[in-house]
């Protein structure tokens, strides 16, 4: 049953990924389009730090960044150890653990080998102590000279949502910007508590 789980979940790495690099090699940083008036838009950034923060290439250093890259890999690496040993064999459960696996492994893709296969990255600038973007639209390549970007890749995000348009916009005037990835690890996280809860309670 697990086989089948991880076969039948494996889309959201796919697709994942498909949208990713179609919007990598298609758009300019910082431009994109309204999906829903104001509401709903896909407008993509290079994030190299976590998930669903509107942050604009600034807040990681590059220490802090390999950090991040690293914990990634364990905890993505523990995630599949847990899920093929766990004795648990509620069908739900392992289907949402599944989900937050390939989402987790999609992201770590992108810090793994987005700086390697692409001829356009963000950089980190030494001197200015802060990533810098750049210009143009990337090309899906394999140079060698690019394995010194092993592990310094961003993730790309696209996907933008204006909270200040939903409700009290007096209060509430913020946005965040996400991919699918880190949308399938919302949801499959908010499961597995919920499971928790109702199994400790």
């Amino acid at each position: 049953m697990k086989l089948l789980i991880l076969c039948t979940t494996f889309f959201i790495l796919l697709l994942d990924q498909i949208f990713k690099i179609y919007i990598k090699t298609h758009f300019k940083l910082y431009t994109g389009f309204n999906i829903i008036s104001n509401l709903l838009s896909l407008y993509f950034i290079e994030n190299p730090g976590i998930a669903c923060v509107n942050v604009y290439l600034n807040n990681f250093d590059l220490f802090t960044k390999l950090l991040l890259t690293v914990f990634r890999l364990f905890f993505v690496f523990y995630i599949l150890f847990f899920f093929l040993k766990t004795k648990i064999k509620n069908k739900y459960f392992l289907f949402f653990l599944s989900i937050l696996f390939y989402g987790s492994f999609s992201n770590l893709l992108d810090n793994l080998f987005y700086g390697v296969f692409f001829d356009k990255n963000s950089f980190y600038d030494y001197f200015l102590h802060k990533w810098v973007p750049y210009t143009g639209i990337s090309k899906l390549v394999f140079c060698k000279k690019n394995f010194f970007n092993f592990m310094l890749g961003n993730v790309v995000d696209m996907i933008c949502l204006n909270f200040k348009y939903f409700f009290l916009k007096d209060f509430f005037n913020f946005s965040i910007i996400f991919n699918i990835a880190d949308l399938s690890i919302f949801i499959s996280i908010v499961f597995l508590m919920i499971y928790y809860i109702k199994y400790l309670f």
